[in-house]
């Protein structure tokens, strides 16, 4: 049978007060005389006292001591549990004890799933390519992961704990803090950089509150959008120099069409003259829209390479010979110089083949009448180079760090006049890059040019 702790204690005082009783009657038989009796008296009195005392001070230490144990057991810490032996008992003493341990299973389990949470928003704060800043309202920075770090070009664990104004050299971003925290609202900011290179950093400061009348913190979410404002301004670029492009031999086009329809069809020569315009501005139209298409599907990545064990020296004759009718007409020489030991490389033939008519054609279109192009190709350690080299005019030094841009023109006038699209190098640089090679260009004015492309050396 159960007993709790205070039946316990009530059966141990009734058992006192029993003791006590009969110790006293059974005195008082042994014993006649009055003084007798006194002394009796005060000796069951003593004798009460010292068992009671004796009885109490026992049942005093079996109630403290377990209290005691758990008593210690709680001031170690949250994480504390109390002895197996004191929460199994089945008094008061035992289900407390049996209750805080779970209490601490419960908050160990609460505490370790915040700890995992801690853990996830810490790792995804410090691999966020947005940069993250936290100031407290006192200026101060709480927190700054690596982007942020990278993008204003400072240690992050030098940063934190330090003023704002002392990491963040902008005076403008720097008020957008403080008005945040003043007006409690959202902003925006756009920070130009130019060291260690020249970015556009869009910011956004977003206040935290603690309390609906204040925030009690800023968070600034730091976005490179410098890649996003260039290829804006290149689209924007791009939509410009097409609808030129287009115009000009549209417009020729349209000329001479209303000219001969104005009456100039009985003309056979005038009118032959024209229709031979018309075709051939329809013809750089064509090649326009080819080239555009050409580069959109290779740009994309929607081009398929047809990557086969080439033999370099074979495509670069093949080629030469489908050329040599255009040299012949420009009055240019072809000359091919081949090392007898080139490799195989992995390639696709006609996109080759389409790098150096790209690169011949554009040679012969700023090569003088008598002039030379040489094509040759040689083995540079794990690459083979292809060059096309001319003794034309030449590019200006200026120039040379634009001239695989799209549209992108040395002598706009002499390029219209013999049909260019301006998209030809641009061709011919992602066509290479695609390979996993690079192209690169020497000139020097009045003396010529030589582009060169380089191709992995296939396995």
């Amino acid at each position: 049978m159960r007993c709790s702790l205070k039946g316990k204690i009530v059966i141990a005082y009734t058992g006192l007060t029993l003791l006590a009783v009969l110790t006293a009657g059974f005195l008082l038989l042994r014993v006649d005389t009055a003084e007798s009796r006194w002394y009796s008296y005060a000796g069951i009195a003593a004798t009460v006292v010292l068992v009671t005392s004796v009885l109490g001070f026992e049942i005093a230490r079996r109630l403290l001591q377990p209290l005691a144990a758990i008593a210690s057991e709680l001031e170690k810490g949250v994480e504390s549990r109390i002895p197996v032996r004191l929460a199994a008992g089945t008094d008061e003493i035992g289900r407390l004890a049996a209750a805080i341990n779970r209490e601490v299973a419960q908050l160990e389990g609460r505490i370790a799933s915040l700890a995992e949470e801690n853990r996830r928003y810490a790792a995804i704060v410090q691999n966020m390519v947005s940069g993250i800043i936290l100031v407290n309202r006192r200026g101060k920075i709480e927190l700054l992961n690596p982007a942020a770090a990278q993008i204003l070009a400072v240690e992050a664990e030098n940063a934190v704990g330090v003023h704002n104004r002392e990491v963040i050299k902008d005076y403008d971003l720097n008020q957008k803090i403080q008005r945040t925290f003043a007006t409690g609202e959202t902003q925006s900011y756009e920070l130009h950089l130019v060291f260690p290179r020249e970015r556009i950093i869009e910011v956004s400061f977003i206040p935290l509150a603690s309390s609906a009348a204040e925030a009690s913190a800023v968070l600034m979410v730091l976005r490179d959008v410098t890649e996003s404002h260039r290829l804006a301004r290149m689209r924007a670029e791009f939509v410009s120099n097409v609808s030129h492009e287009m115009r000009t031999p549209l417009t020729s086009i349209k000329g001479f069409t209303e000219t001969l329809l104005d009456g100039n069809l009985d003309d056979r020569e005038t009118a032959r003259r024209f229709i031979g315009v018309i075709d051939r501005e329809a013809e750089r139209l064509s090649r326009l829209i080819d080239d555009l298409l050409d580069l959109s599907k290779i740009e994309s990545g929607r081009i398929r390479l047809d990557f086969r064990k080439t033999n370099l020296p074979k495509v670069i004759a093949e080629t030469a010979e489908k050329l040599k009718p255009q040299m012949d007409k420009c009055g240019l020489t072809m000359e091919l110089e081949l090392s007898p030991t080139l490799p195989l490389i992995m390639a696709d033939a006609d996109r080759l083949a389409q790098v150096i008519i790209n690169l011949a054609d554009n040679s012969s279109k700023f090569t003088h009448h008598g002039g030379k192009i040489i094509i040759s190709a040689e083995e540079r350690g794990n690459e083979v180079c292809i060059s096309v080299a001319d003794n034309g005019v030449g590019i200006p030094a200026a120039d040379l760090p634009r001239i695989f841009e799209r549209f992108y023109r040395v002598d706009k006038a002499r390029t219209r006049a013999t049909g260019g699209t301006g998209l030809g190098l641009a061709i011919v640089k992602h066509i290479v890059e695609a390979h996993g090679g690079h192209v690169s260009v020497e000139s020097t004015v009045g003396k010529g040019s030589k582009f060169t492309f380089c191709l992995p050396v296939g396995e």
